[in-house]
């Protein structure tokens, strides 16, 4: 994950704005981190350069979101997300630690609340920009965890809040568990985030593989990257799945012509076609994910405009 560079910047800011810390340029051990690092990372640029800096752009680009009539929604799940992923208790103790080692830090500058505000309050406050564009994906904090546990855990706290916090998140831990492994719970399927995501996609390859057959088509293109990855594994072999997202190109996928052919389109219902990829464009009916509480999908039977590849996504052979 490029979250991982807020490490670096962290501690590099806390390096030169804290003195007592300065020291570290001195010796050997925070170079040698560096070097490993870079060796390590080494891949991720080297294919960047290869393909356009496609990685660092699409990632760099986010900053440029800005939906501020969204804002107040995207910040709700952001807020709501992390006290789900992190339990309630803990949550809040990690919030108490950020203001704890923010308040110690303003004060005397204190080398090691420092480096915990330098690790964790610039992605904080990146986060935060983001979500007044855009979703910020759950995970994404992840990085900052890791220091606000600390300056939760240095905070002068009870005893029976750790073991509260404790209880509760690993409680809520395991029934999440349960719920994802059993379905135990008869929650309904639009508030079930395990069956949104997981749910009928054998039953939605079913129907889009009978209204290629209906069609006399061979290929069928997913929209999206998730859609067509699912399609690809669930589909029969003699279908075959193509992808027209741009970033199917920065793959090393097998490029198909795709002229004179003729295939089902599935769609995103708030999404339209791109007229700049197909010719002919004639809805054929939709298709839905069985008891996965998400809105059917549009089918359209399509022609693509001369010249036109696409890549060929792998199949589940031979199942």
């Amino acid at each position: 994950k490029y979250t991982a560079l807020f490490l670096w910047f962290g501690i590099g800011l806390w390096v030169l704005l804290i003195p007592a810390a300065r020291h570290w340029l001195r010796r050997w051990q925070p170079w040698a981190a560096c070097a490993i690092g870079l060796a390590l990372f080494s891949p991720v640029l080297l294919w960047n350069a290869e393909h356009e800096w496609a990685g660092l752009t699409r990632q760099g680009g986010r900053i440029e979101d800005w939906r501020p009539a969204r804002a107040i929604g995207f910040l709700a799940e952001l807020i709501g997300g992390q006290v789900g992923l992190a339990t309630p208790l803990i949550w809040a103790l990690c919030v108490a630690g950020l203001g704890v080692a923010t308040w110690r830090t303003w004060r005397s500058r204190d080398r090691r609340w420092s480096l915990l505000v330098a690790l964790s309050l610039p992605p904080a406050a990146v986060f935060v920009q983001h979500a007044i564009g855009d979703r910020v994906q759950g995970n994404w904090p992840a990085i900052i965890y890791p220091a606000l546990t600390v300056a939760a855990g240095a905070m002068a706290v009870s005893r029976r809040w750790w073991v509260a916090a404790a209880t509760l998140g690993s409680a809520i831990t395991a029934v999440v568990y349960v719920q994802a492994a059993t379905d135990v719970l008869p929650l309904p399927a639009g508030l079930d985030p395990i069956t949104m995501r997981l749910a009928g996609w054998d039953g939605l390859a079913k129907q889009v593989n009978e209204a290629r057959t209906a069609a006399g088509v061979r290929f069928v293109a997913g929209d999206g990257y998730t859609l067509g990855s699912e399609l690809a594994w669930w589909l029969p072999a003699g279908a075959t799945v193509i992808g027209t997202d741009e970033r199917w190109r920065l793959l090393d996928l097998p490029r198909a012509p795709l002229a004179g052919q003729v295939g089902i389109l599935v769609e995103q219902p708030n999404r339209h076609p791109d007229k700049a990829v197909w010719d002919a464009i004639e809805p054929v009916g939709t298709a839905g994910r069985p008891a996965s509480g998400t809105p059917d999908l549009m089918l359209y039977r399509v022609t693509p405009r001369p010249g036109t590849t696409a890549s060929t996504l792998p199949c589940r052979c031979g199942r």
